[in-house]
């Protein structure tokens, strides 16, 4: 992280307090609503709407970055669905390159499409593009593919890590395995994490939380973990301080940076853990990072699905300028009740780590 970074956000914190949305350091892209598998917790695939046939091209994304406010974006974070399911997912992580040379993009899949997934990120790589890689594993085995509908599921996600750490070593190629936890498979923890170490991968693990719209297209989703046994919650919580406050090392500027990152979110999930309370943070949302449907359409969080705007339509500064979108950040700088990851952690990151409102 450079060393002007910190300035940056003092500044982004400071128009904050005045209700002015700085150029974004971080974007959230769903670059599609469709998947490969139908997770029994996430829901995705049974949206109503998946938006498939709206979905953003290299020519939408190159238009719209050409907005002045959108310079400075220095972090991608693609998501779905499933990324890889998109053909021209690396035309458009060029066009962000060519646009505005983002330090880093985070990619999250769950390693189904072997091929296609090794072939794009060599392709990716050939091409420059600074890319971390997380991979979902939440179990092992056919517990794994129980958990997501479908047989194989597992042996695909292993295979597409191994054949990319034979084409790159973790500096050149970080690669990550993300658990997510509920009461079904908690006890896999230490399995999953002894995965990730022979695979040269760091663990990721997190609790399941309640309904999120942003999946299930339900509204007014309540905020906190899945439900778990207090056996359940006892269990989780001494793993998580063994393996992030015991065993971790780091690596580097970048791998302290990251480091504190996670360490801050998984601290607030064993706080819920143990208090069952939601914990509050300084939301940045649409102040320094938005986030970015398939379509195009701008919303303020995964909780929070109210559309301010389209970047087919319309420029990202226009929108930023609506009277909705105003009231919207009147909302955001009372809100931080939830302790999503991809909501959070940026939050925390830009808000130089002012953990309150």
């Amino acid at each position: 992280m450079l060393i002007h970074y910190p300035f940056r956000f003092l500044k982004d914190n400071i128009k904050r307090g005045l209700k002015i949305p700085s150029s974004p350091f971080l974007l959230n892209y769903s670059v599609t609503f469709r998947c490969v598998l139908d997770c029994k917790y996430c829901g995705v695939a049974r949206l109503n709407n998946n938006l498939a046939d709206e979905e953003l091209t290299a020519q939408d994304v190159s238009a719209f970055l050409k907005d002045r406010m959108l310079k400075k974006l220095k972090v991608i974070i693609i998501s779905g669905g499933e990324p890889f399911l998109k053909n021209d997912l690396a035309q458009i992580l060029l066009e962000f390159k060519e646009s505005v040379s983002p330090y880093i993009f985070h990619i999250t899949t769950n390693g189904y499409l072997s091929d296609k997934i090794v072939k794009s990120i060599k392709f990716l790589k050939k091409n420059g593009l600074n890319i971390v890689l997380k991979v979902s594993v939440d179990d092992i085995a056919d517990k794994h593919d129980l958990l997501r509908n479908n047989r194989g599921s597992f042996e695909r996600a292993v295979d597409t890590i191994r054949r990319l750490r034979g084409s790159f070593n973790s500096k050149e190629l970080p690669i990550g395995i993300n658990q997510t936890i509920f009461e079904e498979n908690y006890r896999s923890i230490p399995e999953v994490s002894s995965l990730a170490k022979n695979l040269s991968a760091s663990y990721r693990g997190f609790v399941g939380l309640k309904g999120r719209p942003l999946y299930t297209g339900i509204k007014n989703e309540e905020y906190g973990l899945v439900e778990l046994s207090d056996d359940a919650r006892s269990y989780i919580a001494d793993k998580f301080r063994n393996i992030y406050y015991r065993q971790r090392s780091v690596d580097g500027c970048a791998g302290l940076f990251d480091e504190m990152v996670i360490r801050h979110y998984i601290g607030g999930q064993i706080r819920m853990l143990e208090n069952n309370k939601p914990i509050g943070h300084r939301c940045m949302s649409l102040f320094t990072y938005f986030r970015l449907n398939p379509n195009g359409d701008i919303i303020t969080c995964s909780y929070d699905l109210d559309v301010l705007g389209n970047l087919k339509k319309e420029s990202y500064s226009s929108i930023m300028n609506k009277k909705q979108t105003r009231d919207k950040l009147d909302k955001v700088k009372g809100c931080g009740r939830c302790w999503l990851g991809c909501e959070v952690t940026p939050s925390w990151a830009s808000s130089l780590f002012i953990p309150w409102r």
